[in-house]
């Protein structure tokens, strides 16, 4: 309710803030036309229920052409901090795309952190083919070419 209240000072029409709800991952019609250079990427894809491939290929083709429209600019290092979601209960090694696709673009893959999540809080009746949400989050660190 805060948030809505929020917008409605900034935004006058229902239709404005439909229109950014439509363009935020994974809500968004269409995806930039980029190809995933990832084996692991495709492996995951084939596992996922049918429902579930244009939320998957919408949040990967979306995001990665957002990270390389930053990195192509890169001149030192990035840090990709990364959590992994499911579909339909098949949960795709996010971290290991992603490292995949930017080794295949020139840059260097200097090292993968890992934190295991050890206290989280859920919702009360959340309903999730992952009840125990994300299990690990992922600090990918690359070195530009």
């Amino acid at each position: 309710m805060i948030q809505i209240r929020a917008m409605e000072t900034t935004f006058s029409k229902t239709e404005q803030i439909t229109g950014l709800i439509n363009k935020e991952i994974p809500y968004r019609k269409e995806a930039p036309n980029i190809i995933i250079n990832s084996a692991t990427y495709d492996e995951y894809k084939s596992k996922i229920n049918s429902r579930f491939v244009r939320d998957y290929e919408v949040y990967f083709r979306s995001v990665i052409a957002g990270l390389e429209n930053i990195m192509q600019r890169l001149m030192g290092y990035a840090a990709i901090f990364v959590g992994n979601a499911t579909y339909g209960g098949v949960e795709p090694p996010y971290h290991t795309i992603f490292t995949e696709h930017f080794e295949s673009k020139g840059f260097k893959h200097e090292k993968t952190l890992i934190d295991k999540v050890v206290s989280r809080k859920l919702f009360t009746g959340r309903r999730n083919l992952s009840p125990n949400g994300i299990e690990s989050e992922y600090l990918v660190i690359f070195k530009a070419k």
